[in-house]
């Protein structure tokens, strides 16, 4: 029996690499796949090569480059020869129903996805409008034409086919994350901001989508290219220009005496305060300069400056 994998709208090996998906799904997931059929065919959305995959896995890149909405819908067209060899298919999220949906109307093939949160929630917290409208157009087709529906919560179950929806809970549970009301006094929980983590090796960084609530340190950034939540683009060459010069200052030095502490074990009461400039302008920040100033005495006790100007 031959196993089609299709993944999310736009997704890809390359796409899941920006955040280390794609050695999770290698290790995890591809492996489970090549041992229970006999071949096994995942289709990408991006023209890609990928290696360290079982023999039995091919990867079907999507060859012309096409945008993934014009590609979901001619993926089974385009792959037509590969589609019929395909007994069945498994579908990553409801963004990826499309093709599975043409698949099963066209080839009489039968599907299942995994519906892991409410999309529509999140493409709201996006402003991603064009999403929500496809995604109402979708979800009850998909729900149609799919073989099985495995829910990722009990709100999710509930609101399925139980004939055909099966509870899996490894989604995203938004009840969970509900903020706990323990002071009586403030009934509305007061958020920052919201930010979209993404796990590296030993950190993890968050994006911000949008500010709720400034924090009295924050502040103008007074460069139009500075990173803002509405910016696909931007900058990236300074950090802290939302911040006011007293904000910043205490940032820096607290970064500073971080790292002296850990790298090199100097103690934080080691390290003097910080001394900023008065009256900085953004030109004269552009074009500082770093020297430093090193002293070494015989008793291997280094001392050393750092000179902005």
């Amino acid at each position: 029996m031959n196993l089609g994998i299709i993944l999310a709208s736009g997704d890809s090996f390359s796409n899941m690499a920006k955040s280390g998906q794609d050695v999770l799904f290698k290790k995890f997931y591809v492996p489970v796949f090549a041992k229970e059929f006999d071949k096994v065919y995942i289709f990408s959305y991006a023209k890609e090569k990928v290696k360290d995959l079982p023999e039995n896995v091919q990867v079907i890149p999507n060859t012309y480059r096409l945008h993934r909405y014009l590609y979901g819908f001619l993926m089974p067209f385009l792959n037509a020869s590969i589609i019929f060899r395909c007994d069945v298919f498994r579908v990553y999220h409801l963004f990826g129903t499309l093709p599975a949906i043409i698949a099963s109307v066209f080839f009489a093939k039968p599907f299942v996805f995994n519906f892991a949160y409410d999309y529509e929630k999140f493409s709201r917290i996006d402003s991603k409008y064009l999403q929500i409208i496809l995604l109402k157009l979708v979800k009850p087709v998909a729900t149609l034409f799919a073989s099985k529906i495995f829910a990722a919560n009990r709100a999710i179950f509930k609101d399925l086919p139980v004939t055909k929806t099966v509870y899996l809970p490894n989604g995203v549970d938004l009840n969970f994350f509900k903020p706990i009301k323990k002071n009586k006094i403030n009934k509305v929980p007061v958020v920052l901001s919201v930010g979209r983590l993404e796990k590296q090796k030993n950190f993890a960084r968050g994006r911000v989508i949008r500010i709720l609530k400034s924090s009295p340190e924050r502040t103008e950034p007074p460069c139009p290219y500075f990173f803002s939540p509405q910016m696909p683009h931007w900058c990236g060459g300074c950090n802290f220009q939302h911040l006011k010069q007293e904000s910043q200052l205490k940032a820096k030095e607290g970064i500073l005496r971080e790292t002296l502490e850990k790298i090199a074990g100097i103690p934080p009461g080691a390290v003097l305060a910080i001394m900023g400039c008065e009256n900085v302008t953004l030109i004269e920040r552009d074009r500082k300069k770093c020297s430093f100033l090193r002293n070494v005495s015989r008793e291997t006790n280094v001392k050393f400056s750092v000179f902005e100007g």
